[in-house]
């Protein structure tokens, strides 16, 4: 019985060292603490009075809060950070017209809730420019800048991966949200109206998801080229001056269940192909779907009705497949056309319903297909 006794005093105390060892082990992983609290205010009490001081002084994981206030800085974030505003645009970062007005540069930073204003002029200068990955930029008001917000490649490197850029406001920019070399983003739930040239603009991406975003009153609402496998679902773009989405050089992507209202053209694609347009409501425009030199495309299940010159133009573009679509009270349903040498041929037409057209149901011009 003693002999049993300490075998089980001794094995009851290997499990406890394990026990505190492992317990130990996980509480100081690095990354697992929630880290320091610094509050910045720029005219009260606080640790700091500038965000960029606060941030020099962090360390790994800390969480930054910012007071109400306008802060006149450019500020550079280096490590992983939360950043936040006490109050959505209660705090204000003013870039003095210099550069970038926030740079993220290092993965995993949260930027939450600024008003971030007055970038640089030059080509690229971003309100906020994310270079790095896994960084969550939410709830921010981007206003007189070049770029409202920019996701692009950081340094000779490729690194850009799965940020996530929602629920932010971009007025007043030549560009609200740009990507230039970004993968698997998500642009979600963004407002971007009145800016100069576009609301989203995509180049040299792959894998981005871009949904429920709103985009108005701008030359193109939404603009990807040279892209691939880009999903556009349920946005709206409405009173832009050109396209509510144009796709350019960009294949293999989905373009489905967006509202496009009061363009030129609703959704226009150029060159290559292979897209898939379905259960988009297209109304108000001058054309609802421009097909122009662009092939392979799959145009289904949309409501196309009450564009003033067209509902679906295919103009040099070839083994396209209309499907099912519903095209009704356009001046004319679906016009086919040739483009220079090449004309529109192998085009598929089925279980349309091409009704109330004030001019003609199908036309072609000449070499039409």
């Amino acid at each position: 019985m003693k002999h049993k006794t300490t075998f089980m005093l001794v094995c009851f105390g290997i499990f406890i060292g394990v026990f505190i060892t492992v317990f130990v082990a996980i509480f100081f992983l690095p990354g697992t603490a929630s880290g320091a609290k610094i509050t910045v205010d720029d005219d009260g009490p606080a640790d700091y009075s500038k965000i960029q001081d606060a941030i020099d002084a962090s360390i790994e994981d800390d969480q930054i809060q910012v007071k109400d206030g306008t802060y006149y800085e450019n500020i550079y974030i280096d490590k992983r950070l939360s950043i936040t505003s006490d109050n959505i645009g209660g705090a204000t970062i003013d870039g003095g017209a210099k550069k970038h007005v926030v740079t993220i540069a290092e993965d995993n930073v949260i930027f939450r809730g600024f008003n971030v204003i007055q970038s640089g002029t030059g080509v690229g200068d971003a309100a906020i420019r994310v270079g790095a990955n896994d960084s969550t930029v939410q709830s921010n008001i981007c206003d007189q800048s070049t770029i409202g917000i920019l996701l692009e490649m950081q340094g000779s490197y490729d690194k850009n991966y799965r940020n996530h850029i929602s629920q932010n406001t971009c007025t007043g920019n030549d560009i609200g949200i740009s990507l230039s070399g970004a993968n698997d983003g998500t642009i979600q739930d963004n407002l971007c109206s009145d800016n100069e040239e576009y609301g989203i603009y995509v180049s040299s991406s792959d894998s981005c998801e871009l949904s429920v975003n709103t985009g108005e009153n701008m030359s193109r609402g939404l603009f990807v080229e040279d892209s691939t496998d880009i999903s556009i679902e349920n946005n709206t773009f409405s009173n832009n001056d050109w396209n509510g989405i144009y796709l350019l050089r960009t294949i293999s992507s989905l373009v489905a269940n967006n509202l496009c209202q009061e363009n030129t053209d609703g959704i226009g694609i150029r060159e290559e192909g292979a897209n898939d347009i379905h259960g988009n409501e297209l109304m108000g425009n001058e054309n609802g779907v421009y097909l122009f030199t662009s092939d392979s495309n799959l145009v289904q299940g949309n409501h196309i009705h009450n564009n003033s010159v067209r509902g679906i133009v295919i103009r040099g573009s070839q083994d396209n497949d209309v499907l099912g679509n519903i095209i009704v009270k356009n001046s004319e349903g679906i016009e086919f056309s040739a483009y220079l040498d090449t004309n529109s041929e192998g085009n598929q037409l089925s279980n349309n319903q091409i009704y109330d057209s004030t001019e003609f149901a199908v036309g072609a011009g000449d070499n039409g297909g």
